[in-house]
């Protein structure tokens, strides 16, 4: 049993090995270098916050890049969390254009800690990128996750994607599906 905000430890010594959180009094294992999709029907689904608490609550650093407002973003995530904010209007060192998708991968692939990636907004951009560019764009974060051994999660607002779109997005990852 692990106690809580200790990092997994195996006997070898292997820090990566898998996660075990609780959310919503459900039992979920986290793989390194994996990528989650949370999928919901409900714009204002809270299972993506709760995942985020329980992994910052390991240890793990948690980046969040997110269409909420820098007042809400504070009271959902975890305090730890590096928090990025898709803005078009306002412009500083933390807020980033849904247009530039390759400086995300580039923020991405600075990163130095051990940390896991949630991009709480994947509809959001894909009102202002093309469907082809955004499936690029996931694989290649989930390519820098899986270098890097770190964990990706992206909550997938069903209505605003054809499904075949949905498809699309989540043909390598895996579908967490938990109800508060």
């Amino acid at each position: 049993m692990l106690k809580e905000g200790s990092l997994p430890q195996s006997t070898d010594g292997d820090p990566y090995q898998p996660i075990q959180i609780r959310v919503y009094d459900t039992s979920i294992e986290l793989h390194y270098g994996t990528r989650y999709f949370i999928n919901s029907t409900e714009l204002n689904d809270a299972t993506h916050f709760a995942v985020a608490h329980a992994l910052a609550g390991r240890g793990i650093l948690p980046v969040i890049f997110t269409r909420e407002s820098r007042e809400n973003a504070t009271n959902k995530y975890p305090q730890n969390a590096k928090i990025y904010y898709f803005s078009n209007y306002i412009k500083t060192k933390d807020t980033i254009s849904p247009l530039s998708i390759k400086y995300i991968e580039w923020l991405v692939e600075a990163e130095r800690e051990k940390f896991f990636l949630l991009i709480d907004c994947i509809d959001y951009l894909r009102i202002y990128n093309e469907m082809q560019n955004l499936l690029m764009f996931v694989e290649e974060l989930f390519d820098i996750v899986a270098r890097k051994k770190a964990i990706l999660i992206i909550p997938v607002y069903l209505p605003a994607f054809e499904q075949q779109e949905v498809h699309l997005l989540e043909r390598f990852g895996e579908t967490i599906s938990l109800k508060a």
